[in-house]
């Protein structure tokens, strides 16, 4: 069975347009088993987020998240836990934007597993 480490895969602010958040490097495999949304205002924001197979735009077809309400002052769990993780390939992507600019910060935790 292949070796992964936990690892905090993305943390960061999405803007109010799709924009690339993350890219699996090369040579990695990443399974995701948390996305946290963190509002740090006193009102309710949105996030959507898209996970693109080797580099693809964001689609409806493509969304984990599609303008899930997270509310002020709150950490809202986004990927509740996949009991196998949601695999992303080397040079997926995640995309992601907020319907209120600065309002979410966003946290990726998975497992990486390098490949040999």
């Amino acid at each position: 069975m292949p070796e992964y480490f936990v690892e905090t895969l993305y943390e960061g602010t999405p803007t109010g347009s799709s924009t690339l958040l993350v890219t699996v490097p090369n040579g990695q495999d990443w399974l995701v088993d948390e996305i946290l949304a963190t509002n740090t205002t006193t009102a309710s924001a949105t996030l959507t987020l898209n996970h693109g197979v080797a580099g693809a735009a964001a689609t409806t077809s493509n969304q984990l998240a599609a303008a899930q309400s997270c509310a002020a002052n709150t950490e809202t769990q986004i990927l509740p836990n996949p009991p196998a993780g949601l695999e992303f390939k080397a040079g997926d992507v995640l995309r992601g934007l907020q319907g209120t600019v600065g309002a979410l910060n966003i946290r990726v935790v998975g497992r990486v597993r390098p490949h040999n």
